[in-house]
């Protein structure tokens, strides 16, 4: 039969999946939190290649928590259906909406 050996606590792949996009999380605000050009850079581009998943439940984490930490801006410059969708039938924040058009 098989048998799954476990030590320590039990964890479930939701835990291990919110484990690894709270990483991710934590290093974008880290970097964009320090400042310094390369700082930006290396965040923009951190931002970028998680904004290009296909993953909607990780992209939606990521929306949520670059808005809740303060990171509007790098949010809205995000060029996405996703996150234009998101804003609409999620955030339903008017002026999040209105302020991602003028910047797209």
């Amino acid at each position: 039969g098989t048998q799954s050996i476990v030590s320590g606590m039990d964890v479930t792949p939701a835990d291990a999946l919110k484990t690894c996009h709270g990483i991710l999380f934590y290093y974008i605000s880290k970097l964009l939190n320090e400042g310094g050009d390369a700082n930006q850079r290396l965040a923009e581009s951190l931002v970028a290649a998680c904004a290009s998943s296909s993953d909607d439940k990780f992209l939606h984490s990521m929306y949520e928590h670059l808005l809740s930490t303060n990171q509007v801006k790098t949010a809205l410059r995000i060029d996405s259906t996703s996150l234009e969708t998101w804003l609409i039938n999620e955030k339903k924040d008017s002026n999040l909406l209105s302020d991602y058009y003028s910047i797209h």
